[in-house]
């Protein structure tokens, strides 16, 4: 499974993963501030849309990128749940990983 965000759904390197992880049968989840067709909804099986826009203060992009942690936050605790024996391993491997690269 891949999750890709991206706010204008039409960033060429993150619909290039996208597409490399479809053809490798991964299924893709899409994180985009609207659902209109554009490349990147196209090639998702999963289309999540987040809040989108720009002003003046920038608001928007700090608000968009609240809601798109917390999808990911979501989505990571629901396959959890799903896989829990296969989640415990990869969070420990994860861990021992993160831990060698800090000493």
């Amino acid at each position: 499974m891949q999750i890709a965000i991206s706010f204008s759904g039409k960033r060429k390197n993150i619909c290039e993963a996208a597409a490399i992880a479809k053809q490798q049968g991964a299924k893709v989840i899409a994180i985009v501030g609207n659902k209109q067709q554009t490349p990147l909804v196209q090639l998702a099986d999963y289309v999540l849309e987040s809040i989108a826009g720009e002003n003046e203060w920038r608001s928007s992009s700090i608000s968009s990128r609240a809601a798109q942690n917390t999808l990911t936050d979501l989505l990571f605790l629901a396959l959890l749940q799903k896989r829990e024996v296969k989640a415990r391993s990869l969070i420990i491997n994860a861990r021992l990983m993160i831990n060698k690269l800090d000493e």
